[in-house]
């Protein structure tokens, strides 16, 4: 579930562009689908940088991201990323989408592949709490020794396969 490739899926999509100059949302829109909010360490002076990230964990915040058109079914899971802090294996947290609670589960295996991340936290979000447009994600620590800080929300929608 969920085992997406993301070059391959852009691989998709970059060829069907290719041969398909019309190629709108009817043909994105079910295809499957990444989006993210990463932190910037440098932004140049006088350009707005909209930071939402980084969140320290015990503070919380919300990061809003925007998907396009909400999927009508599918599967969607959040991939939190943590900086390097001393006791980031013990932390947990919350989350809600559009105020439905995200039900955790076992961590990304691969954080190395996020720049800057210790550590992937990943939670299935139910299709249905996802919106068209913007979607609001309360991130909270609610457990753990030390406070973290997120510094990757990555939200990651895919069609159901039949």
């Amino acid at each position: 579930m969920l085992a997406m490739s993301p070059a391959a899926g852009l691989c998709r999509l970059l060829f069907a562009a290719a041969e398909d100059p019309q190629l709108g949302l009817a043909a994105t829109a079910p295809a499957p689908r990444r989006h993210i909010a990463t932190f910037h360490d440098t932004v140049p002076e006088g350009i707005p940088d909209g930071a939402q990230l980084p969140i320290d964990g015990r503070k919380g915040g919300t990061v809003r991201l925007h998907i396009g058109p909400g999927p009508r079914e599918g599967h969607a899971h959040l991939i939190l990323g943590l900086a390097d802090r001393k006791d980031a294996a013990g932390a947990q947290f919350e989350i809600l989408c559009n105020g439905h609670p995200c039900r955790p589960i076992a961590d990304y295996e691969h954080p190395e592949e996020f720049p800057g991340v210790a550590r992937a936290l990943r939670f299935i979000c139910m299709i249905g709490a996802l919106l068209p447009g913007y979607n609001d994600l309360q991130i909270k620590q609610t457990a753990g020794a030390g406070e973290q800080q997120v510094v990757r929300v990555e939200l990651r929608i895919e069609p159901d396969t039949a």
